[in-house]
C-alpha cells in the first residue's frame, strides 16, 4: 500500500524530497489543471493546498532543529493574535497538523496550530477589529477559512479588509449594516457559504457574486 501523505502522492512525489523537489513537481503540475489551461477551480486549489502542505513537509525534514526555531517564533506570534481575539470575546477554531503529531507528538505540533476559524458574532466588535487581525495578524491567519461577524458592528467601510484572507470559504455577515460592498467578496477564490440575513445586501449584489461564484452558496 502507497503510505506517502497524500500531499505527496498528489505532486507525484517520493521522501526524502527537498523544497526544491515539491516547487518543481507542482510547477509541473499545475499546467494540467490551472483555470486558464483547461483545469478547474477545484482542482488548482487542490492543488495548491496540496503544494503548500508539501513545501512544509520538505521544509521540516530538511532541518528539524531550524523548522522548530522558527515554529517558536510563529508561535509567540500566533499567541498574539489568540490574545486579541480573546480580548473582544471571540473564540478560535484551531487545527493541528496530523502528519506532525505522528513525527514528533502533539507537545510539538502545538507549536504549528493553525488557526481556521474565528468566531465573533454578536460582539461589539467592527471595521477597527478587522483592520487590526490584517494589518498585526495577517501571517497567523494564512489558514484562516471560516469567518463569523453576524451580529457585530462591521459595515460596508470594512469588508474589504476580508480580501487579505484569501483561504476564506465561509463568512457570515448576518445581521450587520453591509450592503453593495459585499460584492467585492467575489474575489476570494475559495468562498463557498456567505451569510446575509438581515441586512441590506440587495438582488443585484447577490446576482454579481453568483455570476462571479457560481458556486456559492448564500444563507437569507
Amino acid at each position: 500500500m502507497d503510505q506517502r501523505p497524500e500531499f505527496l502522492a498528489a505532486l507525484g512525489l517520493l521522501p526524502p524530497c527537498t523544497p526544491d523537489d515539491v516547487k518543481q513537481a507542482f510547477l509541473h503540475k499545475v499546467k494540467a489543471v490551472h483555470p486558464d489551461r483547461g483545469g478547474t477551480r477545484e482542482q488548482f486549489i487542490a492543488l495548491e493546498e496540496h503544494y503548500q502542505r508539501a513545501l512544509e513537509y520538505a521544509q521540516f525534514f530538511e532541518s528539524r532543529r531550524r523548522w522548530i526555531g522558527s515554529a517558536v517564533e510563529r508561535f509567540i506570534v500566533h499567541e498574539a493574535c489568540l490574545a486579541d481575539v480573546a480580548r473582544w470575546g471571540g473564540h478560535v477554531e484551531l487545527e493541528q497538523i496530523d502528519w506532525l503529531i505522528h513525527e514528533i507528538g502533539e507537545d510539538f505540533a502545538q507549536l504549528h496550530e493553525r488557526i481556521v476559524g474565528i468566531d465573533l458574532s454578536a460582539l461589539p466588535v467592527g471595521d477597527a477589529e478587522l483592520e487590526t487581525l490584517a494589518q498585526e495578524h495577517l501571517a497567523s491567519l494564512s489558514a484562516l477559512r471560516r469567518l463569523d461577524l453576524s451580529g457585530t458592528l462591521v459595515t460596508d467601510e470594512g469588508l474589504e479588509v476580508l480580501l487579505h484572507f484569501v483561504s476564506l470559504q465561509q463568512v457570515a455577515l448576518d445581521g450587520t449594516d453591509v450592503g453593495g460592498a459585499v460584492r467585492q467578496l467575489a474575489e476570494l477564490p475559495r468562498l463557498n457559504w456567505l451569510g446575509v440575513r438581515d441586512t441590506r445586501v440587495g438582488w443585484l449584489t447577490l446576482r454579481h457574486l453568483k455570476k462571479a461564484l457560481p458556486d456559492l452558496a448564500i444563507g437569507r
